[in-house]
């Protein structure tokens, strides 16, 4: 009777590592392991320049930079199909998520990266500006 008690109980305990095992593998999942491993140096950083974020913007971007910024799945974000929209465009993508209340890092150069395409763009508004900074230099 002995053995058949250390038996069960043997059972038993394997049993909840099993169920500890899986709820571990659940929780990595959704975490740093859901990233891939060239980019799981930068899981911790909490301070970004867009130009590093834009620069991840290649392919499926999405997931990751969900991960990166907000340290969340993006299942896990309230509202995220409204920030999803805007998949084709990395910069709107990157900024909705920054400004999110749920975003844990912060995102700095937003003001100079927009002004600088908007100035690459439209060649009037550069000669402008750069008249403006020849007269206040």
């Amino acid at each position: 009777m002995n053995k058949e008690k250390i038996i069960s109980a043997n059972k038993d305990i394997l049993d909840e590592i099993e169920i500890a095992r899986c709820d571990r593998n659940q929780k990595e999942k959704n975490g740093i392991n859901a990233l891939p491993k060239e980019l799981r140096f930068l899981y911790k950083t909490t301070t970004f320049e867009i130009n590093e974020l834009m620069i991840l913007c290649k392919d499926d971007y999405r997931k990751n930079l969900t991960l990166l910024i907000a340290k969340v799945t993006p299942e896990n974000i309230k509202f995220y199909k409204v920030i999803d929209r805007f998949k084709k465009r990395p910069f709107v993508f990157v900024n909705l998520l920054a400004i999110h209340p749920q975003c844990k890092v912060k995102v700095k150069g937003r003001l100079k990266y927009t002004i600088s395409r908007l100035l690459r763009n439209h060649k009037t508004l550069f000669d402008f500006a750069r008249k403006i900074y020849i007269r206040i230099k």
